[in-house]
């Protein structure tokens, strides 16, 4: 769901193209992955911040086994570690999943 949340906020390879605005890409993460935009304050995060509470240990358990770079980036226990996180953390590791994919 991750990556996928990812992709969905960076649009298909067409979209990719052209740069979208905080307005479409808030509508993109609403309408394919039910993501919200909750005010969690900035810091130069603010999008990360925002769904960082709404994405479960589930949604990133998997994201290890996409390969090498993505295990070294979050770990290989990054579902287990989720729940712990804060939501700033949470909000880091959603930037790395961003840069990956």
């Amino acid at each position: 769901v991750v990556g996928g949340a990812a992709r969905a906020a960076a649009g298909a390879t067409e979209v990719l193209r052209r740069r979208m605005s905080d307005a479409e890409i808030l509508r993109n993460l609403l309408e394919r992955r039910g993501l919200r935009n909750v005010d969690m304050g900035g810091g130069g995060n603010c999008l990360f911040l925002s769904v960082a509470p709404q994405i479960s240990p589930q949604d990133v358990e998997g994201l290890p086994a996409r390969g090498r770079l993505w295990e070294e980036a979050l770990g290989a226990d990054v579902g287990a570690r989720w729940a712990s996180k804060s939501p700033w953390e949470r909000a880091a590791l959603l930037r790395r999943v961003a840069i990956l994919d």
